[in-house]
This record gives structure tokens, C-alpha cells and sequence, in this order.
């Protein structure tokens, strides 16, 4: 994957004062992307918004950059061809990447169809600082719930280029968490250890401590039952991954 085109030739970058590792023991955590990917009515924006709220709870500084409401504003030039959808990711990456910076919790919520274009974002975050967490319900199951009702739109013609329907979506090959919903244990791309209580999946969460993509032998699933389930193993895996202290030292 090649750089980014740099346009712009006669700037240069700045340097803070204050760097990552200050901002980390003033916060009393580590900033991170926590990438949620998935369908339309996948259920991404809700586990986020789960998430938000445990952090909150415990003390911790989160924020929420949510797909469609970035399309109300920073991305409201854009459509959903596929040149646009991977500005869309780039812009919120590029957002995410700078609130990480800061030190935040950055839970992002995007359908983020293209493999490449999520990749892209991860090589932009320092190393061990993006979580990239596979929402995986069937097509089937978003489709019953739409509660956008975009894929009635979809199907009726009336959409173009919807995710799923008439435009791919790739689903990530070794993400970091991989959240299944009990019903939805039989997605295609469910590994084989897709049967994995959440309770114990929260528990093997513990022992990641990788710092890029996920391996094979790395790869965690939690199958619950709900969103509150799932928010739970996304906080125990930034638990794993020593995200929500500060740095030794501090």
C-alpha cells in the first residue's frame, strides 16, 4: 500500500510540547481507535454508544464518531460511490487518528466496506493504538431489522450502491474482536470457535497482547446476547491490552 498522495509540498509538520505519552499520565489511559465495522444495521453505532457509556461510568475520556452523523457535516460533500466511501473512511480515520492523539477513546462506527480503505486508517494510528472489532451480523438478520429502512429502499430500486445489496462489503480477515450475536452464530464468517460463550471470551480477551492485525491463533470471538454483552468484551479487550491505564510511570 503506497503513501498517501501528499499534494501540499511547502508545509511542514509541527511538533507539540506536549506529546502522547504526557497526555496518557494526565488522563490516567491510552488513546486507541476502536474501529467498528460492519452492515447497515449491524448494530455498530449501538455498541458504541455502550461502550461510551462503561467508559464514561469508570471514568475514562471516550468519543463517538459515527458514520452518518460525520455525513452531516465533514463528509457531507460526499456520496457512496466507491472513490467517495473510501474519502468517507479516510476523513474519519484522519479525525480518529487526531482524537487519539489527544488521548481519547475513539469508538468509530462505519460500515467501512473496503478491506484497503480500513487497512489504510490502521497504518495511519500508531502501532497497538487501532482495534479493528467485526460486527457481524448476516445480511438476513440486518435486513429484518433495517430500522433505517434502507434496505426496502435498496431493494425497491430506489437506493444505488448499498452495502450488501448491489455493493460489496468485506468483511476484515483477522480482526482484533469478532461479535456475534447467539442468533447469528451461523454467519459464514464465523470462525470455528464462533461457539465461544461471551463470559469466556471475555476472559481469552485478557491474554491479547498483540500489537498489529490479528493472527489466526489471536483471532477473539464473543457470542452474547445482546449489545450490553458485546460493549462488555470490547472493555475487557482494551483491559487486555493495558488501553485503559496510564503508562508505567505515571
Amino acid at each position: 500500500m503506497g503513501p498517501l498522495n501528499q499534494v501540499a509540498t511547502n508545509v511542514r509538520w509541527h511538533h507539540a510540547a506536549v506529546g502522547p505519552e504526557e497526555r496518557a499520565q494526565r488522563l490516567g489511559q491510552r488513546g486507541v481507535v476502536v474501529w467498528l465495522t460492519g452492515l447497515s444495521g449491524a448494530g455498530k453505532s449501538t455498541i458504541a454508544a455502550r461502550v461510551d457509556a462503561r467508559l464514561h461510568a469508570r471514568g475514562r475520556h471516550s468519543y463517538i464518531l459515527d458514520g452518518d452523523n460525520l455525513r452531516f457535516g465533514l463528509c457531507r460533500d460526499l456520496g457512496f460511490s466507491p472513490e467517495d466511501r473510501a474519502e468517507n473512511v479516510r476523513r474519519l480515520g484522519e479525525a480518529a487518528r487526531l482524537l487519539q492523539d489527544a488521548g481519547l477513546i475513539v469508538l468509530v462506527a462505519a460500515i467501512s466496506p473496503y478491506r484497503e480503505d480500513r487497512a489504510r486508517v490502521r497504518e495511519r494510528v500508531p502501532a497497538g493504538h487501532f482495534l479493528e472489532v467485526f460486527v457481524d451480523a448476516p445480511l438476513a438478520v440486518c435486513e429484518s431489522r433495517d430500522p433505517k429502512g434502507l434496505y426496502r429502499r435498496a431493494r425497491a430500486g430506489e437506493i444505488a450502491g448499498f452495502s450488501g445489496i448491489d455493493a460489496p462489503y468485506e468483511p476484515p480477515d483477522a480482526p482484533d474482536l469478532h461479535l456475534l450475536f447467539h442468533a447469528d452464530a451461523t454467519s459464514p464468517h464465523a470462525p470455528v470457535d464462533s461457539s465461544l460463550p461471551h463470559a469466556e471470551a471475555a476472559e481469552a480477551a485478557e491474554e491479547v497482547t498483540g500489537q498489529g492485525p490479528a493472527t489466526d491463533g489471536e483471532r477473539r470471538v464473543a457470542v452474547g446476547a445482546s449489545p450490553d454483552e458485546h460493549a462488555a468484551a470490547i472493555v475487557a479487550l482494551l483491559e487486555a491490552r493495558g488501553l485503559l491505564v496510564a503508562p508505567a510511570g505515571a
